[in-house]
Parts: C-alpha cells; structure tokens; sequence
C-alpha cells in the first residue's frame, strides 16, 4: 500500500484501477477519484455492506456511496487532499 501511494500521481484522468480486496479503502478510493481515475475493487471481507441498497448493475456488480470517514490519526491534511490532476 505505501509503495501504490507513492505511485498515485502517475495515474491521470480517465485510467482505470482495477485491484483485489487488499486496496478496499475509502481513501485510496477518493485519492483515485480525485484524479479522474475509474475504479473498480472487490468489497474487503471485514466490510459489511446492505446490498439492497446502492445501483445493481449484475452479476457481482454493484455501485455503492461510502460515508466520509473521519481522517485516521497518521494521515496529515495534505495527504487526503491530492494534487490537481495536470492538464
């Protein structure tokens, strides 16, 4: 994961991620999206989720809203802010 944080600024607008459920996290997710970066993940096993809820687009797809949670206590405010992406 540290070594993929240090790689966040290589992807620009319209790549797409596509990982296991080792990188399902909130932050990497938004860092991503910030971007511009499509993502798609598997929902990490400790993760609970109401599928009832959310967009059900088929077979093991479904789009769902995560709540912003609050900034864990080793990430510093610049790091959940990323950089523009560039033009």
């Amino acid at each position: 994961m540290a070594l993929l944080r240090e790689l966040l600024g290589r992807f620009r607008s319209g790549d797409v991620f596509v990982a296991g459920r080792a990188y399902c996290s909130y932050w990497l997710i938004a860092a991503l999206r910030a971007r511009g970066v499509d993502v798609a993940i598997r929902l990490h096993q400790s993760r609970h989720y109401d599928f009832s809820t959310g967009t059900h687009r088929g077979d093991d797809d479904h789009v769902v809203t995560w709540p912003r949670p609050a900034r864990p206590d080793w990430m510093d405010e610049a790091t959940i802010i990323p950089n523009p992406v560039d033009s």
